[in-house]
């Protein structure tokens, strides 16, 4: 598809009129496209969009190219509207220095000067015509010859001329004459299945391919093993992620046209992220790895980083940066057995070396400190 960032014609008198003509995003379809003019690069260079608009008379196209704009009765842009309102013609400087449209492609360009990418879904596309093909041949097969033909025994030609005239009408939808003469009795006969039973293999093989082409798995009888759906779904995954990618290449460049329309630099605050892992996780076989590495005595760090892990699997959103940043640091804690013992040595409480228990010398500084107040407030009571 095609996004368009367009703003609204005028001039500004006052910031709050600037305010209130932002710019927007319009989207267009690729049948709309007129006209499109690409570098080699594939950067656009000119466009043309089709549109319909009852106020200015039905049919119109719309352009842009570098430096200009303009809405015209013909794709050429040689006959220009007037505005229904102004009276003025409907063209203009907008003074980007490129078209403000942006392409979107569900898969990647097989070459950058094309003007359309190749639909993901061409190809679920054309089975799926052909399987509606299938089926309606396979039943008119069924149509056509689930009736059975009934066959009745005639013993000359005389005889088969009699009942035609009683108004029988032969045919393999009704009736057909033969002579018992050779031993064989009446009896109704059906055309073989063979033709039916190819067009149903058919059939069955063409929903596989459906499947296998949407990166989906045709669900049978059994049930898949986690590690055969993760391989599955990788090719998903990727797919995905590419076009994750292209969504943010898209939102950046509008964001940088919306920036140009006001004048303003995008600088580096302009960011776009989207998520690029869609894999399919047993949490429990995850857990169970974890358990097994403990078991291993890989070391401290190893068992806290495993642990850390394990806390994210289960957790995942119910909890915050905050903490995941303290379960990081309780874990680290207590992944050194000593860690408590070197900080007591490292800042050894008050009283530690003195021979006398801490609590007695905490006391003797209270009531020295309480002593030195009072001398304070005495000395002070004097001076005044």
């Amino acid at each position: 598809m095609y996004l368009v960032v367009d703003r609204p014609a005028g001039q500004s008198r006052s910031r709050a009129e600037d305010a209130g003509r932002l710019p927007y995003c319009v989207i267009r379809q690729p049948g709309t496209v007129a006209s499109l003019s690409l570098d080699r690069l594939g950067r656009v260079l000119a466009v043309v969009f089709a549109e319909t608009d009852a106020t200015l008379g039905g049919r119109i196209y719309r352009g842009w190219t570098d430096q200009e704009w303009w809405v015209a009765r013909d794709a050429k842009g040689a006959d220009i509207l007037a505005d229904p309102e102004t009276g003025a013609p409907m063209r203009g400087v907008h003074g980007l220095g490129r078209p403000p449209v942006v392409r979107l492609h569900s898969t990647e360009l097989l070459e950058l000067t094309d003007e359309r990418a190749a639909p993901w879904a061409m190809g679920i596309a054309a089975a799926c015509l052909d399987l509606f093909n299938r089926h309606s041949e396979a039943r008119s097969i069924e149509r056509d010859q689930t009736v059975s033909t009934l066959a009745i025994p005639v013993v000359d030609q005389q005889e088969a001329d009699r009942i035609r005239e009683t108004g029988l009408t032969i045919g393999a939808s009704n009736a057909v004459l033969y002579n018992p003469a050779g031993g064989s009795s009446p009896a109704y006969f059906a055309p073989p299945d063979g033709p039916l039973k190819l067009y149903y293999e058919a059939i069955a093989a063409t929903v596989r391919e459906i499947y296998e082409l949407a990166n989906l798995e045709f669900v049978g009888g059994s049930e898949a093993s986690g590690v055969a759906l993760a391989f599955h779904f990788q090719s998903a995954n990727r797919t995905l992620s590419l076009f994750a990618s292209a969504l943010e290449l898209m939102e950046m460049e509008l964001g940088r046209l919306a920036c140009e329309w006001m004048g303003e630099e995008p600088g580096d605050d302009l960011r776009v992220a989207y998520p690029k892992s869609f894999d399919v996780e047993d949490l429990s076989a995850r857990l169970r790895e974890d358990l097994d590495a403990l078991s291993l005595s890989l070391g401290a760090t190893a068992e806290r980083l495993i642990r850390s892990r394990s806390a994210r699997r289960v957790l995942g959103d119910a909890a915050t940066a905050e903490d995941y940043e303290q379960i990081d640091a309780e874990l680290l804690a207590g992944a050194d057995p000593y860690k408590d013992r070197i900080e007591a040595e490292a800042n050894p409480p008050a009283g530690a070396g003195t021979g006398e228990p801490a609590g007695k010398q905490d006391e003797e500084e209270e009531e020295q400190e309480e002593q030195e107040e009072q001398e304070e407030q005495e000395e002070q009571e004097e001076q005044a």
